[in-house]
């Protein structure tokens, strides 16, 4: 699991040094570089998926992000960018498989030993500079990164997103409703969601049938177990009785998407097509499949508010939490109060602990972009309330209930 991650003239950051935890919430105002921390995992992870070992090069333009150019990632003057990631071992077994996977030598095997007595680690520590000729960033020297890689990445490393194992962006350009969405063309766009959340459709068909444990925290006592229905029941959180419907059409390489409503009591309504109910749906449908994910994937979701209503923003949140209690490692970027309120919520109930979630609210301090960590107590309190966190509800209070023009 992610511990935390440093980052160094990158984008609006100078210097940021961000605590994680099992769930992560970043908050705060517009333009403050909440997005910009999610893609700078998403750089790293597109940027060791894709290039080939000796290759010096960040791939701005990937499988997750296209950030551009060079110039429009580096802060201001600099010519260096420095990303760092920490890492936490959740249990020492995680050591033992990966030791058992891998062919060290006795000295290797014992330098590792050693870089893993506390359970943490610097992971990765890694320049990438402006190369003038090229306008590319390089690392000064492509051995250093391989040297972090190679300990690690093998066929069956999966405990060390988001350089390797299974990593899922949310970003907030995901699609609305759609008559057909595309399915898979292939066995590595089978293992993720694509690059805009647009495979979600096509995982959830793939996988409709895979039985979720008993006693899977986001399971909670639903009946039958099969993933498909799981997702129904989530669903059903935001809009009650709604039913998702898939049809393939291979000639297509296109899954037909409608929805039918089956409340208790009513009668029941016969099949919409996706673009006709509206887009809370088909809009939060991608971030309900990302939660249902495997034990130990890092996953990333921008806006999961989006297009709910209050309550099925608490219960969105539910879901994140109860996933991170599964053991994914799940960050959000969130503007909802009620989406904060739902984890508050989560750890009053004890689905979390106060130490399973972190708060980073996200603000300017002239030019440069600051962070304040509000803790959370075992009750959902907050240590602090940063101003501007959350408050604006007190203020339109006040002119509400004020006298007009004051």
């Amino acid at each position: 699991m992610l511990a935390a991650i440093q980052l160094e003239n990158f984008k609006c950051f100078r210097e940021l040094n961000l605590k994680c935890a099992p769930l992560t919430l970043l908050t705060g105002i517009n333009g403050t570089g909440k997005s910009s921390v999610f893609q700078a995992l998403a750089l790293m992870h597109q940027t060791v998926l894709e290039r080939n070992f000796g290759d010096r090069m960040l791939y701005i333009k990937g499988s997750h992000v296209d950030l551009g150019s060079s110039n429009e990632i580096l802060h201001k003057d600099a010519s260096c960018i420095r990303f760092s990631l920490d890492f936490h071992l959740r249990d020492p077994s995680e050591l033992r498989s990966l030791l058992e996977r891998a062919s060290f030598t006795p000295e290797v095997e014992s330098a590792i030993t050693a870089r893993f007595a506390d359970k943490y680690f610097r992971f990765l520590d890694q320049n990438f500079c402006i190369d003038r000729s090229t306008g590319q960033l390089l690392c000064p020297d492509a051995s250093s990164f391989d040297n972090y890689l190679e300990w690690f990445v093998d066929d069956e490393a999966n405990s060390f997103p988001p350089l390797t194992g299974d990593f899922i962006y949310v970003n907030a350009d995901r699609p609305g409703p759609r008559t057909t969405y595309p399915l898979a063309k292939s066995q590595r766009q089978r293992t993720g969601l694509g690059q805009n959340t647009e495979l979600a459709w096509s995982h959830l068909h793939d996988h409709q049938w895979s039985l979720i444990d008993d006693d899977d925290p986001r399971f909670d006592g639903f009946v039958p177990e099969r993933l498909i229905d799981v997702v129904n029941q989530w669903l059903q959180t935001i809009s009650p009785g709604a039913i998702i419907h898939m049809d393939n059409l291979p000639e297509a390489n296109q899954l037909l998407a409608s929805f039918s409503f089956n409340q208790d009591g009513d009668t029941p309504s016969r099949t919409y097509r996706a673009m006709n109910v509206g887009f809370g749906l088909s809009y939060t449908l991608p971030i309900i499949v990302a939660l249902l994910m495997t034990k130990g994937t890092l996953c990333l979701i921008e806006n999961p508010e989006a297009h709910l209503h209050p309550s099925g923003q608490t219960k969105m949140a539910e879901l994140a939490a109860r996933a991170a209690k599964a053991g994914m490692q799940v960050m959000v970027e969130t503007h909802s109060d009620h989406f904060i309120d739902g984890i508050r919520i989560a750890v009053r109930e004890g689905i979390l602990t106060p130490e399973d979630v972190a708060i980073h609210y996200f603000e300017r301090d002239g030019n440069e972009s600051v962070v304040k960590s509000p803790v959370i107590d075992s009750d959902g309190r907050l240590s602090e309330w940063p101003a501007g966190f959350f408050d604006q509800h007190e203020m339109n209070a006040v002119k509400l209930l004020g006298p007009r023009g004051a």
